[in-house]
């Protein structure tokens, strides 16, 4: 990723560091080596990741982050220093003793590089990182090398890779939980509430749903093919965990459940699975969870304005739906995670045609093409559930109002999420001005405007959410309780928008 192409995230948070983070020196480094190695992390672009590490642990951004580069590597750093998902993934790196998880993710990168370079590169820059004084002889020989995986593609916003603490919990569920977990009513409920669960604990349950419903049964796949391998599974879902970014107010690994689970319902509690046949199930419960991997917490609209390389790339077009959808796919087909692999060519494309469609229908400009859509199907007297067209609009619907499925929630969980999603909104809308960008009128209100965010809110529910949810109950009429609590939250969010103006009219007055 070029400096220009660099996520301009990393960007702001490294200004925001600079001259006020401890001086970290450069020191006893062969200016000869520091060239090669320099050249060939600017060759790829590992400036980027650089910025990255540094904004989490809290360093300054040096004047030449590729000589800096070769210096942090050589460095001892304590593993308190590093950033939290820094383990990657079975390898370990120690320095005196302990693992430097900082030092694991730019050698990691660095070994994914050199298995696309020729003899001579690869043999320089390998040996330059298996010196003595770099690393100690702890490494076991079997993981020296990378395992191959593809290149991220430069859209990728970090590069983090299977977690060592996730895999020991996927151990841990391998062992019992698959005895004791939840059950799959639990676990798309409409009343789970998912801000109150953990990450990790989300990605096991993410595991536990598939599980549940049958995917990885070696004797009677609920796939209709091949048992899908849980082991690649679980790599696939560490990698995917790690790719979303925890530090967004809203487009988070908890919101990527919440929408998996909310499919999950629509699918298997109120009779939508008559749509789909068993690939397609997997596909759209893959899809929701993988359906803003790597989001930035920056919408599309940002990145058409800042003619930003991505917005190049897809042509403005569903910009950011179209790299999730991509990532996604270049997350599974790595070898260690390739869940799809001993799967005939008929069933991957089935796969993976449900999986992008349903991740591009998460773009809200198809919104309204897709409610009215919903609601001529809804009239129409005999619905052919075969019919690929009418399966994959109902794909997409299903996907896409478990998206925005927030305002039939519980009214405490949907003001939870709301806040958070105004949060991110608000800061786009900053971030904006500080660059002269025009902003959006719904995203530069703050947060703590109550009557604002009610009025955002009803607008939210009336105009977006309720004509397709209406469509879908109507539908599936299983899912009543849904358009009743949808009515619940519009009385509870009129009731703020009174009280909070009868408080800001109230503190404007004159004594």
């Amino acid at each position: 990723m070029s400096a220009s192409e660099e996520p301009p995230v990393h960007r702001e948070a490294s200004q925001r560091l600079r001259g006020s983070a401890p001086e970290i020196l450069i020191s006893n480094i062969d200016r000869d080596e520091v060239g090669d190695v320099s050249d060939y992390f600017r060759k790829h672009n590992l400036e980027n990741l650089l910025t990255d590490l540094l904004c989490r642990i809290g360093e300054e951004l040096p004047d030449d982050p590729a000589e800096f580069m070769c210096s942090y590597i050589r460095r001892q750093i304590p593993s308190n220093q590093a950033p939290a998902a820094a383990a990657v993934d079975r390898r370990r790196f120690t320095v005196g003793g302990q693992m430097t998880s900082t030092r694991s993710i730019a050698l990691h990168r660095v070994s994914q590089q050199l298995e696309k370079e020729n003899v001579s590169i690869h043999s320089f820059v390998q040996g330059w990182i298996d010196r003595p004084e770099l690393l100690s002889t702890t490494r076991r020989p079997s993981q020296t090398r990378s395992e191959g995986t593809p290149r991220k593609d430069r859209h990728s916003v970090t590069t983090p890779s299977l977690k060592a603490e996730t895999i020991e919990l996927f151990r841990d569920w391998h062992k019992g939980e698959r005895e004791s977990q939840a059950s799959l009513e639990h676990l798309l409920s409409w009343e789970l509430d998912v801000l109150g669960v953990d990450e990790e604990t989300l990605a096991l349950h993410a595991l536990s749903i598939l599980d549940l419903w049958g995917f990885f049964n070696q004797d009677d796949p609920s796939v209709g093919v091949a048992a899908v391998d849980i082991s690649r599974m679980q790599g696939f879902l560490s990698d995917l965990y790690h790719h979303y970014h925890s530090s967004n107010p809203y487009h988070n690994f908890q919101h990527a459940f919440s929408v998996m689970s909310a499919v999950g319902n629509l699918l298997r509690l109120s009779g939508a699975d008559e749509f789909c046949s068993g690939v397609e199930e997997l596909a759209l419960l893959v899809a929701s969870l993988a359906h803003d991997v790597g989001h930035s917490g920056l919408n599309n609209d940002y990145y058409v304005k800042k003619k930003h390389a991505l917005a190049i790339r897809y042509n403005d077009q569903a910009v950011l739906e179209s790299m999730h959808s991509s990532l996604a796919f270049e997350l599974i087909l790595k070898e260690k995670n390739n869940f799809l692999a001993d799967w005939d060519e008929e069933a991957f494309a089935e796969f993976r045609k449900t999986a992008i469609a349903a991740i591009l229908a998460t773009d809200m400009k198809v919104h309204f093409d897709l409610t009215t859509q919903m609601q001529d199907l809804r009239s129409t007297p005999e619905v052919d559930t075969s019919c690929p067209d009418t399966k994959i609009l109902v794909h997409k619907c299903l996907v896409h109002a478990a998206d925005i499925s927030n305002p039939v929630l519980p009214t405490s969980m949907y003001e939870a999420w709301a806040q958070r999603v105004a949060t991110e909104f608000y800061r786009q809308s900053e971030r904006e001005k500080s660059e002269g960008l025009p902003t959006a009128p719904f995203m530069d209100s703050s947060p703590d405007d109550r009557a604002e965010f009610a009025v955002l809110q009803l607008g939210f529910m009336n105009f977006v959410v309720a004509p397709l949810w209406n469509a879908m109950v109507d539908m599936w009429p299983q899912l009543e309780p849904r358009r009743k609590q949808l009515a619940v939250n519009v009385e509870y969010f009129k009731k703020l928008q009174r009280c909070a103006e009868e408080k800001d009219s109230e503190e404007g007055s004159p004594e």
